[in-house]
């Protein structure tokens, strides 16, 4: 596989898409834990892309929900609000190596 190209659920998916694959997984189903198979042929760099561009989609998805649901940014919304975002679309990374 190319060094640019990433396996997500057995599909070959750009860098430039890994973002958007994610958060349309993430979409499907709400409960979600984000694994990362990681090889000896695993690049550093190659692991942080899959990280950050997690992140984002993550990131993303609570700011859309936010400005849909309460329209006001994630940052700049109050805890308890800022809390039940988190819970609905948590951080969950877990990584193996094969």
């Amino acid at each position: 596989m190319e060094l640019d190209k990433y396996k997500i659920n057995n599909n070959i998916c750009d860098v430039t898409d890994l973002k958007d694959n994610m958060k349309k997984l993430i979409q499907q189903n709400l409960d979600y834990v984000v694994k990362f198979h990681i090889s000896d042929n695993t690049l550093f760099y190659q692991y942080i892309n899959v990280l950050a561009y997690t992140k984002m989609a993550i990131w993303e998805l609570r700011n859309e929900y936010s400005e849909t649901m309460f329209f006001d940014e994630f940052d700049s919304l109050p805890d308890e609000t800022h809390y039940s975002i988190l819970k609905k679309y948590p951080l969950r990374i877990y990584d193996t190596n094969d």
